[in-house]
């Protein structure tokens, strides 16, 4: 048997039952069927005439999904993104709303115009 990195069997052991859990749990699918789902709701919002102006761009894979969001001061004075009415700390905001709704988060890829969030 070998050291930590070196085929360790106890680890090999646990990474083929989760592989064959995601299998037989049909994970993939499930996560594609969710990932359908939350590209279109978020597109819709960004459809809305009172929210358009507010999200820049949802980009992602699955369900690891990032949500860019206007700035009231953009990142200098010629930045065509600057929107006033934008709530200053938008993303921060929604990202502690976020991780009271069930969803993570990661704070490092969280700034004021973008969030990171994953269900």
């Amino acid at each position: 048997m070998g050291g930590t990195y070196a085929g360790n069997a106890v680890a090999c052991a646990a990474a083929v039952a989760a592989a064959d859990a995601m299998k037989e749990e049909n994970i993939l699918a499930n996560v594609n069927a969710r990932s359908e789902e939350l590209f279109a709701s978020l597109n819709a919002l960004r459809s809305n005439p009172k929210i358009a102006p507010t999200i820049l761009d949802v980009r992602g894979k699955g369900l690891m999904v990032g949500v860019e969001f206007a700035s009231p001061t953009g990142t200098g004075p010629y930045d065509p993104f600057a929107n006033p009415a934008v709530p200053a700390k938008l993303a921060t905001a929604l990202r502690r709303s976020a991780s009271r709704k069930a969803f993570s988060s990661s704070r490092r890829a969280c700034t004021r115009s973008f969030g990171l969030f994953l269900p």
